[in-house]
């Protein structure tokens, strides 16, 4: 009788974990193949009005990101970052929003913007685009003409700002129904 007691609770234990690890995977834990899902390449040059022709990805499972970069050959690029919770092996920061939150911390000159994911800032120094949705995922967006991060090139600093944003918009609604799929 012992003997089935121990089988019973045991069984009892590991459906219980199961049932607790699948209830935890929510729609805001699927992991994102490529940030270029985010936004394409069709869409990057719609809204910038550039026309990119090469295609680099990379990866860093330390850290949980992925990266897809958009170039021309006049050293216009740009750029998606995407960080997941869900993808960060590494030690130290365990979080999207833990690493979102220690960038609004590094770049204190920023400005908040409203409407895009849950939270999102310009850093008014490097005129990145952070944005964060759901505590799980984390995203930057660069966007250079000519390569050169404080070369305006032939856009204001106000076109460049919009664009990013746009970009970022485009980005959140992409991985709103990636993760709802």
């Amino acid at each position: 009788m012992s003997k089935l007691v121990f089988i019973l609770l045991a069984l009892t234990m590991v459906l219980a974990s199961c049932k607790k690890n699948s209830s935890s995977d929510s729609a805001s834990k699927v992991l994102i193949s490529e940030a270029c899902q985010l936004v394409s390449t069709s869409e990057a040059a719609a809204i910038t009005g550039e026309s990119y022709s090469i295609t680099e990805t990379k990866e860093n499972t330390t850290i949980g990101t992925k990266t897809c970069d958009f170039s021309n050959s006049d050293n216009g690029l740009f750029q998606i970052v995407l960080t997941q919770t869900a993808a960060i092996n590494g030690a130290g920061l365990k979080t999207a929003k833990e690493f979102y939150e220690s960038m609004k911390t590094n770049f204190p000159d920023h400005e908040m913007i409203t409407g895009i994911g849950d939270e999102a800032f310009i850093d008014n120094t490097n005129g990145f685009l952070y944005i964060l949705y759901t505590n799980d995922y984390y995203i930057n967006i660069s966007i250079m003409q000519k390569g050169i991060f404080t070369d305006p090139g032939r856009w204001t600093v106000a076109q460049k700002k919009s664009k990013k944003i746009t970009a970022g918009a485009k980005a959140i609604t992409n991985l709103k129904n990636l993760i709802t799929k």
